[in-house]
């Protein structure tokens, strides 16, 4: 709590990491977050453990690390955006989606996608800091 974060001024992180209590900047740009960190002006930048790696040009610019104890972790959604006029997309999205779900087909894709990247961070490792995300539907924390 006493070490000063950063996030974009736009994300829905921005408002959890605040909510609870934490000291965060906002920042304007995705490349200026790295910046702010490697420049000293904030001390961390909360990464999803899915988007980390692919961060490695970032990183490596601004001369920085990835955080190899500790792991935030909070409820949060991802989105598929489709046209507005396209509610049949979006139904079959959603009915695809709860069918792997339900037959475990969503979580052999994640971990054929990510289980390299996540098994390099040693998640199992960290100390895990549960923190709340009062924006989330309760019913799904």
């Amino acid at each position: 709590a006493r070490l000063i974060g950063i996030q974009a001024h736009d994300w829905a992180d921005l408002k959890i990491l605040k909510a609870n209590n934490l000291k965060i900047q906002g920042a304007v740009t995705y490349e200026e977050l790295f910046s702010l960190v490697g420049r000293g002006r904030a001390d961390y930048f909360p990464r999803s453990v899915v988007e980390v790696m692919s961060e490695q040009p970032y990183i490596d610019k601004y001369d920085l690390a990835i955080e190899e104890n500790i792991l935030l972790k909070y409820p949060a959604s991802m989105y598929f955006f489709v046209n507005k006029n396209n509610l049949e997309l979006a139904k079959d999205l959603e009915i695809g989606l709860q069918r792997a779900l339900e037959d475990g087909s969503y979580d052999l894709l994640f971990d054929s996608i990510h289980e390299m990247q996540l098994s390099e961070l040693n998640l199992e490792k960290r100390k895990v800091i549960e923190l709340q995300n009062p924006y989330f539907p309760e019913n799904m924390q």
